[in-house]
């Protein structure tokens, strides 16, 4: 059993999809604030406790805007909007406002 899981330091919930008895788990981490390349570390029970510290590396980031084209729109909505940024592929989805970009 998964007893706790922390990336740099900061709670990782352990979620059920992607979960491989043995083999893979999926968490989801909690607000970091300093940003910057952290160790991961696993508490399991399997009989007695135990916490593993991973050999590999979490690298924490901001993703930041640098432009977005164009300016503005219909109200209706249907323009094709183009943003460009770093880190854009970190999280899951783009917002504006209240609604999700697709």
């Amino acid at each position: 059993d998964i007893v706790n899981v922390t990336v740099g330091g900061v709670n990782c919930s352990v979620q059920s999809d992607g979960y491989i008895a043995g083999a893979q788990f999926v968490c989801v981490t909690g607000n970091y604030t300093s940003g910057g390349t952290q160790q991961t570390s696993v508490t399991m029970r399997s009989g007695a406790m135990a916490t593993i510290l991973s050999s590999f590396q979490y690298t924490y980031v901001n993703p930041s805007i640098l432009s977005v084209s164009p300016k503005s729109g219909p109200m209706a909505g249907g323009t094709n909007v183009t943003i460009e940024g770093m880190f854009l592929n970190v999280g899951n989805g783009v917002e504006q406002g209240h609604s999700l970009c697709v």
